[in-house]
């Protein structure tokens, strides 16, 4: 017997054409846009478009992905930084994605490591 698909079934398996992209890149006001996901089958790719894209909707800065961040909310309502290893089904899932340029994104922490010198003391570098 064949199983009837029903609603739930649609919205467990997300098939979207399209990410709502959301650019925070300078002091002014957001830039909205709907990147189309057509050919894109990582998030490497992802992240070459999401810069790509936001150089056509402005001019005043040049984007590239060294000098952005992008950040999604995944299914349980956690932000999470974008990366070339993101599973791409989980942000098409999440629907859309904030870019911040490199100088507007908030610093991060970043901890120290410990190296020695040669001579048995050991010392903590901060990146």
């Amino acid at each position: 017997m064949t199983r009837l698909k029903t609603t739930d079934d649609d919205e467990a398996g997300v098939d979207r054409d399209e990410l709502a992209v959301h650019y925070q890149l300078n002091d002014g006001d957001t830039i909205d846009g709907m990147l189309p996901l057509g050919g894109i089958t990582t998030s490497a790719e992802l992240l070459e478009e999401l810069a790509e894209f936001g150089c056509e909707l402005q001019d005043e800065i040049i984007l590239s992905v060294n000098h952005m961040e992008a950040q999604y909310e995944d299914h349980r309502g956690k932000m999470k930084a974008l990366g070339p290893r993101t599973p791409l089904d989980e942000v098409i899932e999440a629907g859309d994605v904030t870019v911040v340029s490199r100088s507007r994104a908030p610093p991060r922490r970043t901890g120290g490591r410990a190296c020695c010198n040669g001579g048995g003391a050991m010392r903590v570098m901060v990146d």
